[in-house]
């Protein structure tokens, strides 16, 4: 079984969904995990084009 786990998104799409689909596949709760780009805790509403990505 692999960690790796891949998501496409377009550039100006906010992450949130990809973090709710990830946390349902983990069946984890939203408070369990966080997710971080650069050591910078993503929020709901930023995108690839806001981190720069």
């Amino acid at each position: 079984m692999s960690n790796k786990v891949q998501f496409r998104v377009k550039i100006d799409t906010p992450l949130i969904p990809l973090e709710s689909s990830y946390y349902s596949k983990l069946d984890l709760q939203e408070k369990e995990l966080h997710f971080l780009y650069d050591d910078h805790r993503i929020t709901d509403d930023e995108t690839p084009r806001k981190l720069d990505v």
